[in-house]
């Protein structure tokens, strides 16, 4: 629909003549959504287990400097990278007509960013609905305990 919409205006022409222009607009935005979602997958887990079990949350995140977090995941662009050029062997001779992702990219690390997607996006949801779960028993916990102590002085 979006391909329809950009080859009624002039910027489909702009796009077909420069090419690789569209590799340098796909190449960060897929790359930042993969360090955006690793990054809430670490955000995710920090909280579940800070929720889950707190004391041993307390004593051992200390021992993880949130540098290293930061590098951690300002590093999987490297990663990216890597996979892209390396394993899957990204060819930046890209067609003239071609101005879709999945031919810009190349099949292989279309098909490993749908995959690493797919995966991390149910990890993180299982975390968060796990977070939600244990939030919610606990406040039904804590307001009926505060109502039998309420009894209790009345």
């Amino acid at each position: 629909m979006i391909i329809y919409g950009l080859s009624l205006t002039q910027l489909y022409n702009f796009l077909t003549a420069n090419h690789w222009l569209t590799f340098m607009v796909v190449w960060p935005v897929s790359a930042s959504s993969n360090v955006r979602a690793v990054l809430i997958f670490i955000i995710a887990l920090d909280r579940t287990c800070a929720a889950y079990c707190p004391t041993i949350f307390s004593k051992y995140r200390k021992l993880i400097p949130t540098v290293h977090v930061i590098f951690f995941v300002s590093s999987f662009l490297v990663i990216e990278t890597l996979i892209a050029f390396h394993i899957c062997k990204i060819d930046l001779n890209i067609p003239t007509d071609c101005i879709e992702a999945q031919f810009i990219n190349g099949a292989c690390y279309h098909n490993y960013w749908i995959t690493f997607s797919k995966i991390l996006y149910t990890l993180i949801i299982a975390l968060t609905f796990m977070l939600c779960l244990k939030i919610f028993f606990w406040d039904r916990y804590k307001k009926q305990h505060v109502n039998e102590n309420l009894r209790r002085m009345g």
